[in-house]
Order: structure tokens, then sequence, then C-alpha cells
């Protein structure tokens, strides 16, 4: 009987090595990244599917104050009535960077002598100039926002004067 046994594990043996046993191990890949071959061969890219890791950009801290200005642009001009709201939206969306630059510009001012109601009040000389009023209240809501948000973001310690 024990002889019946050691034959037959003999046999298990040697029939075991010609059996195709599927291993889940990969040596090497031919592809670099995130794919799989499909039914015809092809290569199909699956990175948007595979890839764990963050990709977004980092940002500077200038950077973040500028987007942190921008959202608060957009959150604070929702807050009017339209069509002065679409104005604004529209101007953020279309000149963000000019938005930024007289914001840094009214704090490089402030920071000069020039005070934030001294920009108030130019506001309104410079909107007297302005023929049309639907584009002189634009002008007027675009640079009060700015202003508001300039001492909120770019120059804190002019926010109360």
């Amino acid at each position: 009987m024990q002889s019946q046994f050691y034959g037959i594990a003999a046999l298990s043996a040697v029939v075991l090595q010609f059996l195709p046993i599927s291993l889940p191990l990969a040596i090497a890949q031919e592809h670099e990244g995130c794919f799989m071959v499909n039914a015809s061969g092809e290569l199909v890219n699956l990175s948007s599917l595979c890839d764990t890791e963050d990709r977004r950009p980092v940002l500077t801290p200038e950077q973040l104050k500028a987007q942190a200005f921008i959202e608060a642009y957009i959150q604070a001009a929702n807050e009017y009535e339209p069509p002065l709201k679409d104005f604004l939206l529209q101007e953020i969306r279309r000149v963000p960077q000019q938005k930024i630059q007289t914001a840094q510009k009214i704090c490089q001012e402030a920071k000069e002598g020039i005070s934030i109601p001294e920009w108030r009040l130019r506001t309104r000389v410079e909107a007297i100039e302005i023929a049309d009023p639907r584009k002189q209240e634009e002008f007027i809501a675009d640079r009060d926002l700015t202003i508001s948000l300039a001492t909120n973001h770019y120059c804190p310690e002019f926010a109360n004067r």
C-alpha cells in the first residue's frame, strides 16, 4: 500500500510539471504606465483609471493668493443683481490678471500713503468721466469690489481703514 502511495505521488509530480499553471507574476512590462492590450492586440491607455497620484501643479503662495482673490471676486459678484452680476463675472473671467494687478497696485499705493478712502474717491471721480450710466455703474462696482478684495487678500493691514 505504501509503495502504491509513493508511485501515485511520483506520477503526480511528473504530471504537474507538464500542466500549464498560470501564476500572477510579471517580470517585465512591454509598455510603461497603466494599460491593457485588447483582443485585437491594440494598446489601450488606462492611466486615467489607474493614476492615484495627485497631478495638480504645486502653486506658489502668490498663485494661491491670486486664486483666492479670483474666487472671492466671483463669490462677491454673484451677490449683485443682473445685469451687473453678469458684467462682473464676465470681467473676472476675461481679464483676471488685470484685476489682480489693480488690487496689487491699490495695496502698493496704500503702503506709499494713498488711503483706501482716497482710492474710493478716485473711483467716483473717474466714473464721472464715463458718459454711459450703465458703464459708469459697472466701473464703480468693479472698482469697489477690487478695492475691498485687495485689502482682504493683498494688504489686510489696510482692511479697516
